[in-house]
């Protein structure tokens, strides 16, 4: 982890067009990750490599997801649908999601397909804000690039 508690990677492109990431100085291949545009964060990242990527290798209240070579890591909060309910909701139990003073400014959501994010952000709203309109809500989404140049764009949205 960095000294200020953020996540620093450096992105290049291999001689084949192979997206690397190093992080800490561990080097993968970037399979897919996205990150916030105003604040240059990274909210999400699906590598693979030789070496484990282990959550103290990350920023603080990151979760870590491997199988076989394949390693998907996430920041809890942008993820963190309970906030969606208010400030006082409280998450699933048996979660470890960090408690905050203040709901996150966005919620992502990321997909294999561009239908597929679209259809996470509908049924979250159908589920936690009913009273918003879908359509309206995914008009006003934030598009985030895959930053392998791989995926469709995550959407961030504020709720």
């Amino acid at each position: 982890m960095s000294d200020n508690g953020h996540l620093t990677i450096e992105v290049k492109t291999a001689g084949d067009g192979t997206a690397m990431a190093t992080i800490n100085g561990k080097v993968y291949r970037l399979l897919a990750g996205y990150k916030f545009r105003t604040t240059d964060e990274w909210f999400l990242l699906a590598v693979a490599g030789r070496t484990p990527l282990k959550a103290d290798d990350l920023a603080e209240h990151w979760q870590v997801v491997r199988s076989g070579p394949v390693t998907l890591a996430f920041a809890q909060r942008p993820f963190s649908y309970h906030l969606l309910q208010g400030e006082d909701s409280e998450p699933p139990t048996g979660c470890d999601w960090p408690p905050f003073k203040r709901p996150p400014y966005w919620y992502a959501f990321v997909g294999p397909t561009p239908e597929a994010v679209e259809a996470q952000v509908r049924l979250a709203l159908e589920q936690y804000r009913p009273d918003l309109a879908a359509d309206a809500v995914l008009r006003s989404a934030v598009h985030a690039p895959d930053q392998a140049g791989l995926g469709p764009d995550a959407l961030l949205v504020r709720v």
